[in-house]
């Protein structure tokens, strides 16, 4: 899971927060959901996608948030960002698969 501890809960001036992990869940997320960050970086691991939180990353309060998804592993995932605070989403290592239809 994403390695978030109680104590980022109290850090009311953080800025930036990047965190690297294979899961992301509620339980995790909820510790930071009240922070006001202005960039979030998530480096989510090869095994993401396998038992998600879909609602996990709604939580996040951010203006930016830049998502980087594992290179070298296939997975469909269902992306629900809050778009009250998020102004910038950036997505990194997004491949289409040929059965999508809206693939170029």
């Amino acid at each position: 899971t994403l390695p978030i501890c109680k104590d980022f809960g109290n850090m009311f001036q953080l800025k930036f927060l990047g965190l690297s992990g294979t899961k992301a869940q509620n339980s995790s997320v909820q510790l930071i959901a009240h922070l006001n960050i202005s960039h979030v970086l998530l480096v989510l691991g090869d095994s993401y996608g396998e038992e998600e939180d879909p609602e996990s990353l709604q939580l996040i309060n951010t203006r930016s948030l830049h998502i980087v998804f594992p290179v070298k592993t296939e997975f469909h995932f269902l992306l629900e960002v809050p778009a009250r605070s998020t102004i910038s989403l950036e997505l990194s290592n997004i491949k289409c698969v040929l059965q999508d239809e809206g693939c170029p």
